[in-house]
């Protein structure tokens, strides 16, 4: 009876992880098809200035992209990451390689952040990705 009653709650037990691993994994691929492309706070700005918003409390205007290069050395799923403040696009701040990847024991999608070694020889990779090449990124 102990061995029959072991075996029922083993698959119990299995059947719930792959269906835990199944809404990880769709939700994961959802992720990853939203997650890239561009995003900008302009309206946010704008109309904190329409609203004559008080100076000290208006946000900065920030513009970022997202997107997906080839690195297999950081994984599958690997976005090059660059943003720009005050609608100036030589007033890079952020340069970052994103890897992603499901986490199937904990139930999570994890991102690692790469800070790339040499961010100016990056300047718009997401243009010419042929500048993820070298040497200036590694994992």
């Amino acid at each position: 009876m102990n061995r029959l009653l072991f075996t029922a709650l083993w698959a119990v037990m299995t059947s719930a992880h792959a269906d835990e691993a199944a809404v990880l994994d769709k939700d994961f691929h959802a992720m990853m098809a939203w997650f890239p492309g561009v995003y900008d706070n302009q309206k946010q700005v704008y109309f904190e200035r329409e609203q004559e918003v008080d100076e000290a409390l208006r946000h900065e205007r920030i513009h970022h992209v997202f997107e997906p290069v080839y690195l297999p050395a950081f994984g599958e799923h690997v976005l090059y990451v660059q943003g720009h403040l005050n609608d100036d696009p030589a007033q890079i701040y952020r340069q970052r390689i994103y890897a992603f990847r499901p986490d199937y024991e904990e139930g999570a999608i994890r991102l690692t952040i790469h800070i790339p070694n040499d961010v100016a020889s990056l300047v718009d990779a997401h243009l010419d990705p042929a500048k993820l090449s070298g040497p200036v990124v590694s994992p």
